[in-house]
């Protein structure tokens, strides 16, 4: 059954301005996740936390893992990331400077 509160890494990775790659190398990097045969996993400190979902998809006729992140895998993220000084491009926004209808 397919859920609209999942989301690819892409659309995390939006947030924080990044590709999925360099978002994926992050997370590789503060040892949230590891790839193995193509696969990102969680390590076991965040495997059993409902951060993300598994499924499997048919493409070019072959059988394709595919991890999503749950909202609580996304705010599971952002505490982590924050924990690091990292934050999402919205939280980076100088207020002062934004313009609306050529207004300050």
């Amino acid at each position: 059954m397919a859920s609209k509160s999942l989301m690819i890494t892409t659309t995390i990775a939006k947030d924080y301005g990044m590709s999925a790659k360099a978002f994926n190398d992050l997370l590789k990097k503060l040892k949230i996740q590891y790839k193995l045969g193509g696969i990102w996993y969680l390590y076991s400190k965040y495997q059993d936390n409902g951060w993300v979902s598994s499924s499997t998809r048919m493409i070019d006729g072959k059988p394709r893992a595919l991890t999503k992140w749950t909202q609580k895998g996304r705010v599971g993220l952002y505490n982590l990331l924050k924990a690091h000084d990292i934050v999402p491009m919205i939280e980076k926004l100088d207020i002062t400077t934004v313009t609306i209808g050529g207004q300050q």
